[in-house]
């Protein structure tokens, strides 16, 4: 572990609120963690500067225990009077406390070895200067503006973000990480016989090298937005439907939602504990979490609760696996904690091209609006716009189309393409097509 300057004084900084905290009358356990970050952003609208902005960051927060009583607190300040009045309010929360020994620290002996992300390659040492990000913002937004029928913009951006933390607890545990985050994107408005469509893309990676190209992005945000135009309408009735990759990742994110163990426990989803080792999805289906990808976005050592992190089959050719389990609804159900998520991704199958190939009429979802989830019975409800697909092909364009089905069924009824980028988000989907959806 490279320990730097920083981390040693924020250390330096937490056993010094321990020390106090530990003067608590009772207070047999306590934990502290402090978080610094630094920001830039960059912005510009038809080829003029909008935004150059620059932020600095910091939180402190606390847990301490007394017997089977905790409570919390948190600050932005390391002004000792601030510090003292956010010890005092937390010890006072203490005593209301319930009594709930589902919340004790975990054991010492499941706490991560490796208490660091260096391995990881989470962290570019390369900060960019306002000169590159607002060359990469402008060549976005230049490219994008290129494309026939594209007239308008609202603007191309860049940022990066720096973040270093350090967690300490009274048994002299620590825990430190470093990242960074780099990203850009272009948002733009084509035109065509007075209708107007407005779209985007953009880029993600922790190093600021992995960005793909500015001029890429435009060219895709100008392309998305032109081919978007004069929408007709598509056909009523039950179709198949496709979810393009930025879509089809929150498909996976509400299987994510559907099988933590708060959810599960409290019966506010349609899943049940017992149905691991039960086909929930179509056979072909594979849903993994990789924690330990290098430069992925959401890669962790360590989880949230202080544990070694694995990577894990939650969905193996179909059949559930696995869930996610806090410290507490473990405790609850009497299995391990597993912690959140870090990099889920559904894997990779049919070609993309095979999977359009024998579709006669069906609907490609490139956008989607409205939150008609309802987790509790899986019903599914969103108006989306796209394309129409017509034997196989694109045929024209399509919006605010009203789908409906059960994430249930439409669970039984996916399959996967091979256009997965593990890269571009912590929740990662390739196209997913899902049979007899109802389209409206």
């Amino acid at each position: 572990m490279k320990t730097t300057k920083q981390m040693t004084e924020m250390t330096d900084t937490l056993a010094r609120i321990l020390d106090k905290i530990k003067k608590i009358d009772g207070v047999d356990h306590a934990e502290a963690s402090y978080s610094v970050s630094e920001a830039r952003e960059v912005g510009v609208r038809m080829g003029q500067i909008e935004k150059m902005e620059t932020s600095e960051s910091l939180g402190v927060s606390m847990q301490a225990w007394v017997g089977n009583q905790t409570a919390t607190t948190s600050l932005s300040s390391l002004s000792p009077d601030d510090i003292d009045a956010a010890i005092e309010s937390m010890h006072a929360a203490i005593k209301l406390a319930e009594q709930d020994p589902e919340r004790r620290p975990l054991e010492a002996d499941m706490l991560a070895k490796i208490r660091h992300n260096d391995r990881l390659d989470l962290y570019d040492p390369r900060v960019p200067t306002a000169g590159e990000m607002l060359d990469r913002a402008r060549d976005a937004e230049s490219a994008a503006l290129n494309v026939a029928k594209i007239t308008n913009s609202e603007g191309g951006s860049a940022s990066w973000h720096k973040s270093t933390s350090v967690s300490l607890d009274t048994d002299g545990v620590i825990f430190t990480n470093r990242g960074t985050v780099h990203s850009m994107n272009a948002v733009v408005i084509a035109e065509e016989n007075g209708a107007m469509e407005r779209d985007y893309d953009y880029g993600v990676a922790i190093y600021g090298s992995d960005l793909p190209d500015a001029a890429m992005i435009g060219r895709k945000a100008g392309e998305k937005a032109a081919a978007a135009l004069n929408p007709q309408q598509g056909l009523s009735g039950r179709y198949p439907v496709l979810f393009a990759p930025d879509m089809a990742a929150g498909l996976l994110g509400h299987f994510a939602s559907a099988v933590q163990g708060g959810v599960l426990r409290y019966k506010r989803t349609f899943m049940n504990l017992d149905e691991i080792g039960t086909a929930l999805f179509a056979p072909g289906i594979t849903i993994i979490d990789n924690p330990h990808l290098k430069r992925g976005l959401g890669s962790k050592m360590y989880n949230g609760l202080s544990m070694a992190t694995q990577n894990r089959i939650l969905v193996e050719d179909g059949v559930l696996r696995g869930v996610f389990m806090g410290l507490k609804d473990s405790r609850h159900f009497g299995v391990a904690p597993t912690g959140g998520a870090s990099n889920m991704t559904i894997e990779p199958g049919m070609k993309l091209a095979d999977m359009f190939a024998d579709i006669k009429d069906g609907l490609y979802v490139t956008g989607l609006m409205g939150q008609g989830i309802n987790l509790i019975n899986g019903d599914y409800s969103r108006a989306a716009q796209g394309f129409w697909i017509r034997d196989g092909q694109i045929a024209f364009a399509v919006s605010n189309v009203p789908i409906a089905g059960n994430l249930r069924e439409m669970f039984k009824h996916m399959v996967a393409a091979d256009d997965l980028d593990r890269f571009k988000r912590k929740v990662s989907a390739p196209t997913l097509r899902v049979d007899g959806m109802t389209i409206a």
